[in-house]
């Protein structure tokens, strides 16, 4: 916000949201130029909202704050115990202004939709699915910023905390804002989506992702479309060409266009070329692409973001230009080559993307040794069993050498691999066992051999990405 507006004062900010102001006498008049949740993000004039979460609470870090150069804090009004005196001594003693609320969390994101609204010519994008949402995003900022100035939500901010904080990155300047939204409860996407009210949609897959807080997999098809109902105007909806899902529901949303997309419906795809490790060569309405990113998944994303851009007028040249210059997000099937080289795919993991990357791996040529690491897939609720199994028989299946699980959950499909593989090497570890997987791991591996890191967040798997480049080192100087 501090680069592209002059923010907006805090009086205006506590109008908006209904707030009590505690103000020091000197300060007649306060601007606020960004907002923040980490007092050690907080920059001069920021906002600082003091947020509660589970393992730090906002309201104890609130000198942090002003020492840090913020103008105001929002906070709630009944934690006045966490400062010495009270709201209003605090506002004097620190300088700050306080905005005392019932729940900064709804102000903050009532102060969100205020800031966003005031931005009346901006193209509102939303990009949704169960995976493949950060890339596809960042794919299709960087097509759409060929054409004209583009926002999108930095890394993840995806949530409904981080969604509001990533649309104050908005300005006047900018023309089309891409905006992911993510969610993990039940009425998550129904306020994601009264905060931004997209006018065009890029669904990027809805499969498994979260299954188990949602009401199973037709329980996130359910919760993951309610963004349709929040949309406004006459805008597109791009979703995958093989789900007939999406069918059902056109008819209820008539001022929408509805249109699949992928190698097999994109119009003005003229030739498909796999490049295996370099990704893929298209002929998108007479340009040649090279679009680096790898696997099918990531092919099928591309075509979603060529035919959105397209429909908003960017040309072939330059959809071309931003797609060959794309490079793969950490933790999203990214090859990093090296004496041992690693498929980092371990950002998070559920089976439609596990499945695919098994796919892949088993399709991809390579002189030396696949090695597979896999990490349990969370927050599949009563699916976690079936889903860990099916997951085992698709490892089963992809021919790679050696199998490192890691996690309780994948127990199960220990046993599937251990029924149907033929791999050198399977091995089951804890969570709890996180020392010993690395170090079975890096005493399995030789140099020219392929490491595929896959599993949910939580697992961690990318701690052994050093690990790896460490023992590449080793290799390269034996």
């Amino acid at each position: 916000m501090d680069k592209k507006t002059e923010g907006f004062s805090a009086r205006e900010a506590a109008a908006i949201i209904g707030a009590a102001v505690f103000s020091p006498s000197e300060r007649k008049t306060v601007t606020i130029d960004g907002v923040a949740i980490d007092s050690r993000n907080v920059k001069p004039g920021n906002l600082f909202v003091a947020l509660e979460g589970e393992r730090a609470d906002g309201h104890h870090y609130l000198s942090e704050a002003a020492r840090a150069g913020a103008s105001a804090v929002l906070v709630d009004h009944e934690k006045s115990a966490c400062v010495e005196g009270g709201w209003a001594a605090f506002a004097t003693h620190s300088g700050l202004v306080v905005m005392t609320v019932e729940d900064p969390l709804v102000a903050l994101q009532r102060l969100s939709r205020w800031w966003i609204d005031r931005f009346d010519t901006l193209v509102r994008i939303a990009v949704t699915g169960s995976s493949g949402k950060t890339t596809t995003k960042e794919l299709l900022g960087s097509v759409l910023s060929m054409k004209a100035p583009t926002v999108v939500n930095p890394g993840n901010l995806n949530s409904e905390i981080g969604l509001p904080l990533a649309l104050f990155g908005v300005g006047p300047a900018d023309h089309f804002g891409v905006f992911e939204l993510g969610i993990n409860r039940i009425g998550e996407m129904e306020l994601l989506s009264s905060l931004y009210h997209p006018q065009h949609l890029l669904i990027t897959n809805i499969g498994t992702a979260h299954s188990g807080p949602l009401g199973g997999k037709e329980g996130v098809f359910r919760e993951k479309t309610k963004v349709l109902a929040h949309m406004q105007g006459e805008g597109f909806v791009f979703y995958p060409e093989d789900d007939d899902r999406i069918d059902a529901l056109k008819s209820r949303y008539p001022s929408l266009a509805f249109r699949p997309y992928g190698p097999a419906t994109l119009t003005g795809l003229e030739t498909v070329e796999d490049l295996g490790t370099e990704g893929w060569l298209l002929r998108y309405r007479g340009v040649s692409i090279h679009y680096p990113l790898l696997g099918q998944h990531n092919l099928q994303n591309g075509c979603g973001v060529i035919a959105l851009a397209f429909e908003l007028g960017v040309s072939p040249e330059l959809i071309g230009a931003a797609l060959s210059a794309a490079a793969p997000v950490a933790g999203r099937c990214r090859l990093l080559r090296g004496a041992i080289s690693v498929l980092d795919d371990c950002y998070n993991a559920n089976l439609d993307s596990s499945e695919r990357v098994f796919e892949y791996i088993a399709s991809l040529p390579w002189d030396g040794r696949k090695v597979i690491v896999f990490g349990s897939m969370k927050e599949l609720g009563s699916s976690s069993l079936d889903a860990h199994r099916a997951a085992g028989q698709a490892i089963a299946s992809s021919g790679v050498d050696a199998v490192f699980l890691y996690g309780e959950e994948t127990s199960e499909s220990f046993r599937e691999i251990s029924d149907q593989g033929s791999m050198s090497q399977i091995l089951h570890f804890s969570e709890n066992q996180f020392d010993e997987l690395s170090e079975r791991l890096l005493a399995f591996v030789r140099e020219g051999d392929l490491v595929l890191l896959k599993g949910s967040r939580t697992m961690g798997l990318e701690r052994l990405i050093p690990l790896l480049q460490h023992e590449e080192k080793e290799f390269l100087h034996a």
